[in-house]
């Protein structure tokens, strides 16, 4: 099990990572003009927390993280939210590209 394995079921109750996120999602908003018909892709997603900040900003988001552990959590929040849009996937890139892993 990776470090982020291991903290993916806390992860979100970490304000410094909250607060991290809307910084960031705040500064993208800044800095590229977004509408509402673009698709997003977010790699190192962890438990998606910029992707649910950014949710009503796109048509589609698909949440990529290596971490199984973190998008198990990304699932379980997808399910239970009123947000259908972010899509969870566990994805690395190795060597030899994207290597797809079934969660």
């Amino acid at each position: 099990m990776s470090e982020f394995d291991s903290r993916a079921r806390d992860w979100d109750s970490n304000p410094l990572f909250l607060e991290r996120a809307e910084a960031v999602a705040k500064a993208l908003l800044e800095l590229v003009p977004v509408s509402r018909e673009m698709k997003a892709l977010e790699y190192g997603a962890g438990t998606g927390l910029m992707s649910f900040l950014l949710s009503d900003r796109f048509s589609e988001i698909v949440m990529m993280d290596q971490s199984e552990e973190m998008v198990k959590v990304m699932q379980e929040k997808v399910a239970t939210s009123q947000i259908q849009k972010p899509e969870a996937t566990t994805m690395g890139l190795g060597r030899n590209g994207l290597q797809e892993r079934n969660v």
